[in-house]
């Protein structure tokens, strides 16, 4: 039991004498903590029976359960022209019994439940019904929603599930079924959850129809899956405080429901998807898709707070006297200093659709450290964003698409200058200590059609050795404000601000750092980005722009950035072109800038075709091309020029074979 409390705790960083760390959840009416007591069947349920077997076999059953039978399903190809969302609706089954998530489906309550059981192929075959039947049930009782999967198949000893880690890729590699809920008003963002037969577990928040892909994300939920004679299932456990939706009698959710086959490299869905939607077609929710007869249900778990203390010694030896032919052994003495470190996260859910998180002396000593790189380029690394404070709704802080594509990636930005960077809060000093934190608060969501972030965080005064010559990093304040305004049904408008204020004022009341707008040393920048989304093609186009101020000891200038991108796929092509223009002197210090005064014209273009001959299954194939010239050059005098081609084979055997 012991072993257990402690493994909850993060491993603390000590120089000398012993550490010791207490830290508590807080667990009152209307708050919860990480997990309540209450959700430990939800999301501690034993799923032993699941895991792989030292040999590397799923473990089976050949008990009988109820639906070792499936239905009968649609035997005809869906013309996607004909999809009415009227076709694609399910009701959610109230429950009163406890439901066990162990993967069975055994309880009573999940046959009488509304049945999602017609898929059709998005992969090879678009539009061909599923090889295999797949049954789909949803229920949900005052704290949970539950969903159960059937997925049948004549040989499961040939059902592939490798992985058992957390947030993996498991489209690559394993037989999984994924659900994708759109609980919001508007249908722009949605939680995705996958598993696979082992009951391994994968999640991340989509926004802006999939443009956006956080997988960051960590949902508070769980699954588990049995393997039987006739194919396998799975049972999800989804606690409503996970997802975000608004508090009224009634609800009506977008949903859809997905399965891999992997061994036929086999993907398909309830709500039929097409290639000529795109790589996000899975969450563009206005083409069907509904959840209903969902009422008198709350988010619930409003604030989760979690205070820590870690309290160490430090034991250093010093020489007193120095040794003299009086005394050949030299004096020493033992100074102790104590050290203690008190802090805490909150969150509170201020709305259905807004959360405000806030931490105090915040300790990251048990995130991942970063890899060791050698950067052989003239850019700057990026390192990815670790730190559980930045990472929920990150996707908010940026006028950049992130999309989450399928097959091979595509990217025309890779000098687009990032106006937030929040590795640059906190950062690491050249003599390897990190700047820390000593006040931080975020506020994230949505209200309405309207995405809101407000981040403010305060770090310390930080003395560091550069090469041997002393620097103090200063006392500063950093904030973001980010506003994204939805129109038209797949469009939106916004505006992103950065400040960077050293040695800011402290309000003497609030004891926290406010916006100084002072009339030297600081770095501000204000940009704004328009996204444009066609509903009867297939057609993208984005806009931005950016102006910095910098005023600083050694400069004091403006300058701006400019973008334009514009985008195209179908089932077959996709295209795109890109105009960027980086003023001489655009700085964002709280950003990621990795070259200045430069314009560049890219493009690309890809064919995907699948051929189904000679062992080929698919062909993906295509160029990416690049021009860039300096600003204080002629335009016709090139800095860069590159035209990059590349090839994908997919075989039958599901082996890639690239070149480029």
């Amino acid at each position: 039991m012991l072993e257990d409390l402690m493994s909850l705790f993060p491993p603390v960083r000590k120089t000398g004498g012993t550490c010791f760390i207490l830290a508590c959840m807080l667990f009152l009416p209307g708050i919860t903590g990480a997990q309540s007591p209450q959700d430990r069947t939800a999301t501690e349920t034993d799923m032993t029976e699941s895991v792989v077997a030292m040999t590397g076999e799923i473990e089976r059953t050949s008990d009988p359960r109820p639906f070792s039978v499936p239905l009968p399903v649609s035997k005809s190809p869906f013309d996607y022209r004909t999809l009415d969302p009227a076709d694609f609706v399910l009701e959610a089954r109230r429950v009163n019994a406890a439901i066990q998530v162990d993967g069975h489906l055994d309880e009573a309550e999940w046959q009488q439940a509304d049945v999602a059981k017609d898929f059709f192929q998005l992969e090879p075959v678009e539009g061909a019904p599923a090889t295999y039947p797949t049954e789909v049930r949803v229920m949900y009782d005052d704290k949970n929603l539950y969903v159960g999967f059937v997925c049948f198949d004549p040989n499961p000893e040939q059902i592939m599930a490798p992985d058992m880690q957390r947030d993996t890729r498991m489209s690559w590699s394993n037989d999984m079924v994924t659900v994708v809920i759109a609980s919001l008003d508007h249908y722009r963002e949605a939680f995705e959850f996958q598993t696979n037969p082992n009951g391994a577990r994968s999640d991340s928040f989509v926004s802006a129809e999939g443009n956006n892909t956080d997988r960051d994300w960590n949902g508070l939920w769980n699954a588990a899956s049995q393997v039987y004679d006739y194919g396998w299932s799975a049972e999800y456990v989804i606690p409503f405080h996970t997802l975000r939706f608004p508090d009224r009698g009634d609800q009506t959710w977008g949903i859809n429901f997905g399965r891999r086959i992997q061994r036929n490299r086999e993907e398909s869905f309830w709500v039929p998807l097409s290639l000529r939607d795109g790589d996000q077609a899975l969450y563009r929710f206005g083409k069907g898709g509904r959840l209903t007869t969902l009422s008198d249900i709350t988010p619930g778990g409003r604030v989760q707070a979690t205070p820590f203390t870690v309290l160490g010694g430090q034991s250093s030896r010093f020489t007193e006297t120095a040794p003299s032919p009086v005394q050949p052994i030299a004096a020493t003495a033992l100074d102790n200093d104590m050290q203690r470190k008190l802090g805490g996260d909150l969150k509170v859910s201020v709305t259905s659709g807004m959360t405000l998180n806030a931490t105090v002396n915040p300790d990251f000593a048990q995130v991942e450290a970063d890899d060791e790189v050698v950067n052989l380029s003239r850019f700057e690394f990026q390192f990815t964003e670790k730190r559980p404070f930045f990472l929920e709704r990150s996707d908010i802080f940026t006028l950049n698409e992130r999309p989450q594509r399928r097959g091979p990636q595509r990217n025309f930005g890779d000098l687009t200058p990032q106006l937030f960077f929040s590795r640059r809060v906190g950062r690491q000093l050249p003599d390897g200590q990190t700047v820390p934190i000593d006040l931080g608060m975020r506020l994230t969501g949505k209200l309405g059609r309207t995405t809101v972030g407000f981040l403010n965080v305060q770090t310390r005064e930080t003395q560091y050795d550069d090469d041997g010559e002393e620097k103090t990093e200063p006392l500063t304040n950093w904030q973001a404000l980010r506003v994204r305004q939805d129109f038209g049904s797949r469009s939106s408008v916004g505006m992103l601000a950065t400040f960077k204020e050293p040695n800011p004022r402290f309000d003497d009341r609030v004891g926290m750092a406010l916006p100084r707008y002072a009339e030297s040393d600081y770095n501000r920048v204000l940009g704004f980005d328009l996204n444009l989304a066609s509903q009867a093609t297939n057609h993208r186009g984005q806009i931005t722009f950016a102006k910095s101020w910098t005023d600083t000891v050694s400069t004091s200038n403006q300058d701006w950035t400019f973008r334009i991108i514009e985008r195209w796929q179908n089932r077959w092509l996709m295209y795109g072109v890109s105009y960027l223009n980086i003023g001489e002197d655009f700085i964002s210090q709280t950003g990621l800038v990795r070259d200045e005064g430069l314009q560049r014209i890219g493009g690309g273009l890809t064919a995907n075709t699948f051929l189904r001959r000679f062992g080929i299954r698919r062909i993906n194939g295509g160029f990416r091309s690049n021009y860039v010239t300096r600003k204080d050059t002629d335009f016709s005098d090139a800095d860069s020029w590159s035209f990059s081609p590349n090839v994908f084979l997919e075989l039958e055997r599901g082996l890639w074979i690239s070149a480029s």
